[in-house]
Order: structure tokens, then C-alpha cells, then sequence
């Protein structure tokens, strides 16, 4: 029953063409997002997939959807059983002329989480550095917590840290035998100061502490204590959790 609405939706939706009288973008969205969490409760991914299509065809190459419509659509098809082929298909469609606006923040945290919720770690590092202008610090938190799921126990250590271009001299001080660490320092190199903040640096000592118990080389009380003094140097001040991470850290 509660799929009814949702199946109706899409069929008006598909076999019908806004005229450009009246402004539909704010009562679209309501509509679309409701009836695509409807879908996502029932593990209903096709239509899902059917109602971001049909309000496309709607929209007809016109400016009228919220790319919130979009972000929802990735967000309840990542909770379903649908391929990631399947979701990157509808974000390559945000580039189209149907949008309101340019994808935000929340959309594109949307896919980063699609894509490393199944195992897609570099596509997601592709999108986050694609998007840059719109990240923020939770687009941060999901790489570095995807990087640490990441972390085998039969892991090989990295050969060769030095080939990493990192232009600050104390996250370059830091570079350790473990990958996916070095690559969260790139990722920190390269991020605006005001997504630094303590829930990026709370995944920052989950994913040190992972990395000191499977190599043993890699030095976590040391970086630990390094980690402190980027917080300093950005005037973020260790909330609880932090130091507890911290204390945790240091061991």
C-alpha cells in the first residue's frame, strides 16, 4: 500500500512533460523524496531507480529539480541491495541540465558513502577531490573511516613512502609503512582548514591505532603526539571523545 503513491508518481511523472507555468521544484522534491524513502523501506530499488528517471524525463532538460531528489536517490539505493554500477549510473546524471543548482555537501557525502560502504575506496577518493569546492568535514570523516576498514591483518607494509608528494613538513614527518595512513596525510595536506575538527580527528586516531597493531613499525604514540600538534596548529580543542582517543592512542 504504501508503494501505491510512489508507483503513481513515476507513472505521471514519465508520461508527462513540465510546461513551464508554474514554479514545481520545491513540491517535486517533497514528492520524490518521500515517495523514494517509500521505496527504500521495501528494499524496492527499481523503483527507486524509476522515479529519479521518470522526474528527469519530466523536468525535460528544464532546471527544475532540487539536487537533494538526487542525493536521497543514492542514499536509500545504498542502503538496498542494487549495485554500485547502478548508483554511479544516477550521480553521472547530476551533471544534467534538469538540476536546480550544482550538488552540494550532502550529496556528494551521499556517494562518498555508496561508494566506500562497498569497498570503493579510490573511486570515492576520486569524487572527494573532484567535488573539493563543496566537501566538508564529514566528507573527511567518511574517507578516513573507509581507510581504516580497509586495514587487513595479512597486510604488506608500503616499500616506499618517500614518491608521496606531501608539501607540509610535519604531515610529511609522519609517514609510516601503512598506505592507508599516508594516504589520509594527503588527504589532510590538501584539505581547507575549516574541515578539521574533532570528529576528523577522532577517525584519525581510529585509523593510527589500526595501523600500529598490524605494523609494527609504525610508530602510533609518536604520530599520536603529532596529530596533537596539527589540532593546535589549527586551534581545534580535543573534546572527549578525542582524548580518549588520544589517551588510547598513546597507550
Amino acid at each position: 500500500a504504501l508503494l501505491l503513491p510512489a508507483k503513481s508518481l513515476a507513472h505521471f511523472l514519465a508520461t508527462n512533460r513540465y510546461r513551464g507555468d508554474e514554479n514545481v521544484t520545491e513540491p517535486l522534491e517533497r514528492a520524490l523524496v518521500q515517495a523514494i524513502r517509500a521505496a527504500a523501506s521495501t528494499n524496492d530499488y527499481k523503483l527507486i531507480l524509476r522515479l529519479f528517471i521518470a522526474a528527469q524525463q519530466y523536468a525535460d532538460s528544464q532546471a527544475i529539480l532540487d539536487p537533494r531528489i538526487a542525493g536521497e536517490a543514492v542514499g536509500s539505493l545504498r542502503t538496498t541491495s542494487v549495485n554500485i554500477g547502478k548508483i554511479q549510473t544516477v550521480w553521472k546524471n547530476t551533471t544534467s541540465y534538469c538540476w536546480s543548482r550544482s550538488v552540494g555537501a550532502l550529496e556528494v557525502n551521499a556517494m562518498l558513502q555508496a561508494l566506500t560502504e562497498r569497498g570503493k575506496v579510490q573511486a570515492a577518493r576520486k569524487l572527494y577531490f573532484s567535488y573539493a569546492s563543496v566537501t566538508d568535514a564529514y566528507s573527511l570523516s567518511i574517507l578516513l573511516q573507509a581507510l581504516l576498514r580497509s586495514i587487513t591483518d595479512d597486510q604488506r607494509p608500503q616499500e616506499d613512502e618517500s614518491i608521496l608528494q606531501i608539501q607540509d613538513s610535519l604531515l610529511d614527518a609522519m609517514l609510516s609503512c601503512c598506505w592507508q595512513w599516508n594516504e589520509a596525510l594527503t588527504l589532510l595536506d590538501r584539505m581547507s582548514a575549516h574541515v578539521f575538527n574533532n570528529p576528523v580527528c577522532s577517525a584519525l586516531l581510529q585509523l593510527n591505532e589500526r595501523a600500529a597493531q598490524v605494523f609494527p613499525h609504525h610508530d602510533g604514540p609518536e604520530r599520536a603526539l603529532a596529530i596533537l600538534e596539527v589540532m593546535k596548529r589549527h586551534n581545534v580543542a580535543p573534546d572527549q571523545v578525542t582524548c580518549t582517543l588520544l589517551l588510547t592512542n598513546l597507550g
